[in-house]
């Protein structure tokens, strides 16, 4: 808004002036008190001094400046410099300032429509930099019939939207710049507004998105397009059908010819369709079992598919993995999945290729070429959803019995580290303990001395020594342990388990222990399973299932001699191949994902392929998959 001061014109003319900018009204009140003749030869000229304008909304001046302005005016613009001077405090965080002119400004009342919405609109614009974002919502009270500009109204309507975005309020937050949009005149406003609309409506789960309706037919369309999107992401054609009848649904809809880019590029995407595919494992020497297992995987999902793509297969133990790369490009391959060691990742990831990758391990740092993706059974993100998920199950002080090695070092770290992060609003959170045993012969000495049970029986034994031997005694252990992760072999976990039972008190809770799949080969213990009995595994989703015709039971039977972890590797060449026709569509929606045997899979910007996997539990001998 434009206001300027009172002007005195002459001694016989005295002249108050109020101007707003081209959309509010003008007001004037001009009072002529007349002590001469009008138009005489002996009245002086008229002489004119500048209006000063003052424009709320926008400073570029210390709050002092404007501060000092306020301290030389009177009336309405006196309030207006306040106002200035709020603005710029809260622009350069200037928190004891910002108080002193809050308590300032509260104590008056507002003197027009214009102010009282730039009081609202800087007020909760304060209360939001302090975090208290329902206070700041409830400062914001618009009242339509304000006669303030447009901008004015689309800037308060912002804020409010902003508000109700961080409160994750998303389908309030869209309504509300819907209501902004209908002041919105020029072009750029209306696409900042839209793509606003199209940012918090595309954090709206599908199923709340489906299960929404309303009277506005804007919003409805709104609605039907966010929906769409989440639905019909996974093919190009899919997605492009979908637009041309929500076209017709909607055909006055404002994002009608400006669609969200997200939607643009995701229907001009191609997805990859090679018809010739280069598979890079090793095929000979000590990693062998690892590549056939993986290439046994990858070919049943080509064969149930019935797809007639050539399968290039180079080894590249044999060839070496640079040499397999540069061979599977002068073969014509469209596609290249592997290597599967980390070395030779690091290897080939460097050579500059247009060929499509599909890395099968994680690479060491975030580079990555344009179309290079990286897909690992890795421990690293097994480790981080188990403390998730006992983050989830209300424990509240886990411990780690890992080997004392590099990896189970690194790997109790990234828990407590995950760990800690979940409870950064706990004021008394304290890090993960973590007991390293050395090797299988220290298990049950480890899981004493975390229990603490050898300071108990220390104890017992010097008293007996004192009374006599025939003291009835039982054996304390700690009661604050709520939960155990074990990083371990199948053997260790074997092992581990029946001494955590023993060793814990008959008078304390049985503690419930978790454990990652590369501990867990329930599919190869020919013996009974039933001292394994409560513990929680996190596995792939595909060995928990029931028999269908390329179950686990029924490869076991294919391939008699294969392991558990095989048959992990197995799932991830079976996933690597479903992954081929969906990984342009994934780059483009990180939210679409592959419900595949080995977990769901999803694409993260750095080009890393994330894995959530299940969880099951054993009972009565069995692992039965968990809800």
């Amino acid at each position: 808004m434009l206001y300027t001061k009172p002007t005195i014109v002459t001694e016989t003319n005295i002249v108050f002036k109020l101007s707003f900018t081209k959309e509010l009204k003008q007001l004037s009140l001009l009072g002529v008190l007349a002590t001469g003749l009008i138009g005489c030869g002996s009245t002086p000229p008229v002489q004119k001094t500048e209006v000063a304008q003052v424009q709320l909304g926008q400073v570029d001046k210390a709050a002092s400046h404007y501060l000092a302005l306020a301290e030389q005016a009177i009336g309405n613009l006196k309030q207006t410099y306040q106002l200035q001077a709020y603005r710029a405090a809260l622009q350069d965080k200037q928190p004891d300032l910002i108080s002193s002119i809050e308590a300032q400004l509260f104590s008056q009342t507002m003197v027009n429509d214009q102010h009282t919405l730039e009081f609202q609109l800087l007020y909760s614009m304060s209360l939001l930099e302090q975090n208290k974002a329902n206070q700041a919502l409830s400062a914001i009270n618009i009242n339509p019939q304000w006669q303030v500009a447009s901008q004015q109204f689309i800037a308060i309507y912002r804020q409010q939207a902003l508000i109700e975005h961080r409160l994750t309020q998303h389908l309030d937050a869209t309504k509300t710049l819907l209501t902004a949009y209908t002041y919105a005149q020029d072009q750029q406003t209306q696409q900042q507004l839209q793509q606003h609309i199209w940012q918090y409506l595309s954090q709206v789960p599908t199923e709340k998105l489906i299960t929404t309706s309303d009277d506005n037919k804007q919003f409805q369309g709104w609605i039907a397009l966010a929906t769409l999107s989440h639905q019909s992401t996974h093919s190009p054609q899919a997605l492009r059908k979908g637009l041309t009848q929500w076209a017709i649904d909607y055909p006055n809809h404002m994002a009608k010819n400006q669609l969200p880019q997200r939607l643009v590029t995701a229907v001009s995407v191609s997805e990859f369709k090679p018809q010739k595919v280069a598979l890079l494992l090793p095929l000979s020497g000590r990693y062998a079992h690892l590549g056939q297992a993986v290439q046994n995987g990858l070919v049943s999902n080509l064969m149930a598919h019935n797809n007639e793509q050539e399968l290039i297969v180079l080894d590249t133990i044999e060839l070496g993995a640079q040499a397999a790369h540069e061979q599977a490009i002068n073969q014509g391959a469209e596609f290249i999945i592997g290597p599967l060691l980390k070395k030779n990742v690091e290897t080939v990831k460097q050579q500059l290729t247009m060929v499509p990758t599909l890395f099968l391990n994680q690479t060491s740092d975030n580079q990555r070429q344009p179309q290079q993706y990286f897909y690992s059974l890795d421990k690293d993100s097994e480790t981080i959803q188990g403390s998730e998920y006992i983050f989830n199950q209300g424990k509240k002080h886990p411990v780690v019995v890992a080997p004392n090695t590099a990896q189970g070092k690194r790997l109790a770290a990234l828990f407590n580290d995950t760990w800690l992060a979940l409870n950064k609003e706990s004021l008394d959170i304290k890090p993960v303990e973590a007991f390293f045993f050395e090797d299988d012969k220290t298990l049950k000495l480890t899981i004493e001395k975390m229990f603490e049970t050898n300071k108990s029986q220390a104890r017992i034994n010097h008293m007996r020594m004192l009374v006599g031997s025939k003291m009835e005694s039982e054996t304390r252990s700690r009661r604050d342990i709520d939960a155990i992760y074990l990083v371990a072999n199948p053997n260790q976990t074997s092992m581990l388990m029946p001494s955590i039972e023993v060793t814990v008190s008959a008078f304390a809770p049985q503690v419930p222990v978790y454990i990652g799949s590369s501990g867990n080969n329930h599919l190869n213990s020919p013996q009974g399973l039933n001292h394994l009995n409560n513990l929680t595994v996190s596995e792939i989703p595909w060995l928990l299932q029931q028999p269908t015709a390329i179950s686990p039971q029924y490869i076991k039977k294919l391939w008699p001699e294969i392991s558990q972890s095989q048959m992990r590797l197995f799932a991830m060449g079976h996933d690597a191949y479903s992954l081929i026709g969906m990984l342009a569509q994934m780059e483009y929606f990180p939210d679409y994902a592959l419900d595949g045997f080995s977990g769901q899979l999803r694409l993260t910007p750095q080009g890393e392929i994330t894995r959530e996997v299940a969880w099951a539990q054993y009972q009565r001998g069995k692992l039965l998959k968990k809800k």
